[in-house]
């Protein structure tokens, strides 16, 4: 399959339900009572388009769980978004309390293969009898699909110290529509968040 650029970033859990599966989360340890109230979203890319739409449905899900999120976007210029002193600006006077930060780390292509095991070959005289057995025990060639992954990086970071509290690897599974992608992406870290009680 062709891959959509998401997050030259991202574009953005189980193929057939979601595009998106958080395969692990960490949490600081003196974190676990925190709850996040603000927060600024920073999509890492540097195709504004993309940056736009993932800040704004990553920001539009957080939303929906209660907390004020803000995509950085306008409020970042793009010739500052690697500017330190400009984030905590940003942050600063925004009042948020974290910033939460995604990055595409690797795409990758993969290979899963599937070979039927052929049971026992039973045999008769009569093609009546036998006829359904025909149909089992037979050899079938291996089935193989590709499909690539783009595996992605979300930090939050407190704003005060700016120190990292929560942290979560997903994966995107064969993006095609990215803006469906970063819907099932913002849905699957929000559930993550939640149940981390990061918000």
């Amino acid at each position: 399959m062709r891959w959509h650029p998401f997050l030259s970033l991202i574009v953005l859990g189980l193929v057939a339900c979601s595009s998106v599966t958080v395969k692990n989360t960490w949490r600081a340890p003196d974190a676990q009572e925190r709850h996040f109230h603000r927060l600024l979203v920073v999509g890492v890319s540097t195709r504004i388009d993309v940056r736009n739409a993932f800040e704004d449905g990553f920001a539009a899900a957080l939303r929906t769980r209660g907390v004020q999120a803000d995509a950085s976007y306008p409020l970042l210029p793009e010739m500052d978004t690697q500017s330190p002193e400009a984030i905590r600006a940003v942050a600063g006077k925004g009042n948020y309390d974290g910033v939460i930060v995604t990055r595409l780390v690797r795409r990758e292509a993969r290979l899963d293969a599937t070979a039927p095991v052929p049971g026992p070959m039973p045999f008769s005289m009569n093609l009546y009898g036998y006829y359904p057995q025909l149909w089992t025990g037979y050899y079938e060639p291996p089935t193989v699909l590709s499909y690539e992954v783009a595996v992605l990086e979300t930090t939050l970071y407190g704003h005060a110290g700016g120190d990292a509290v929560w942290a979560a690897t997903s994966e995107v599974f064969d993006p095609g529509d990215y803006r469906k992608n970063i819907d099932d992406f913002a849905k699957v870290v929000g559930k993550a968040l939640v149940r981390d009680r990061m918000l």
